[in-house]
């Protein structure tokens, strides 16, 4: 719990794709020579939320919906919340609006046979609505999205809207609004400085992430926390060819995530997204963007 810190709910996102696809230089047509992790690593995590009786929102990929639809549908009957990570994982800004949009419509099509609650989230395969792609708001308040977790407060040549708010508000669009959640970040010398998730919660060390937490919380706002499956798997299988930098940001450390989460999770409060928004908390007054 958050000792001596008011009580701020935050909300814990998985992102469900296997390891193999959040590799940018690997490419596609090798995909199905790759072991397949999800189920086995999904399994842990979805144990690790039972012990602290925490509820999560949970991206799923469409392929990944298609291979392992009894995985999804348990991971929803735990009281999971399921969202929308795509179909294959693909940066947005390589899409055109109408693949886009095929995407979109495809793995909502997916997701809405197996699950029984309303698909309400969206996150972008690496957090890839930028500047550039901002037009895909337009397409998931077509498609009946609520809300959005992909914008990213920072620079990166991979994703991020550098100077957009870091915490939840509305963005009003031409002909629709939604809430954007965005990955968490720390303030640090002017800096937005990410802390919360996948590569940056293995690098870091604890101590930062729960001084972002609290930081976060002691101006009342809510953190997002976010994780992929092969996070926690120190046994995953090793692409030979990679570049040191991508060897680096997939492989380092995922056998201390385990150690780092269950002390976030005693530490802190934490719940879905659509909880967190059917319970008002965050969602009510927010500051509004129009773009």
């Amino acid at each position: 719990m958050n000792s001596g810190l008011v009580r701020v709910m935050n909300c814990f996102t998985v992102d469900i794709e296997d390891w193999y696809q959040g590799l940018v230089s690997l490419p596609r047509e090798k995909w199905g020579y790759c072991e397949d992790r999800t189920e086995r690593n999904t399994e842990k995590i979805l144990s690790l939320l039972s012990e602290f009786r925490v509820q999560a929102t949970f991206f799923v990929l469409g392929c990944v919906a298609e291979r392992h639809p009894e995985l999804i549908r348990k991971i929803e009957d735990s009281g999971h919340e399921i969202a929308v990570h795509g179909y294959d994982h693909r940066f947005i800004y390589n899409q055109t609006e109408d693949e886009f949009e095929k995407d979109i419509v495809r793995t909502l099509g997916i997701l809405k046979k197996i699950c029984r609650h309303e698909i309400e989230g969206y996150r972008a395969p690496f957090f890839s609505i930028r500047r550039d792609s901002l037009w895909a708001l337009e397409v998931l308040c077509r498609r009946g999205i609520k809300y959005d977790s992909s914008i990213y407060p920072v620079y990166s040549p991979f994703f991020g809207v550098p100077g957009f708010p870091r915490f939840p508000h509305k963005i009003i669009l031409k002909e629709f609004n939604l809430i954007e959640y965005p990955p968490s970040t720390a303030r640090i010398l002017g800096c937005n400085i990410p802390f919360a998730g996948g590569f940056f919660f293995r690098v870091l060390p604890y101590r930062f992430i729960r001084y972002g937490l609290r930081a976060l919380n002691a101006g009342g706002h809510p953190g997002m926390v976010y994780l992929h499956p092969f996070d926690i798997d120190p046994d995953m299988p090793e692409v030979q060819g990679l570049s040191r930098f991508w060897k680096f940001v997939h492989y380092y450390s995922p056998g201390n995530t385990e150690k780092k989460l269950r002390k976030m999770l005693e530490e802190f409060s934490f719940t879905s997204v659509r909880n967190l928004m059917q319970g008002n908390q965050a969602f009510s007054g927010i500051p509004e963007l129009e773009i």
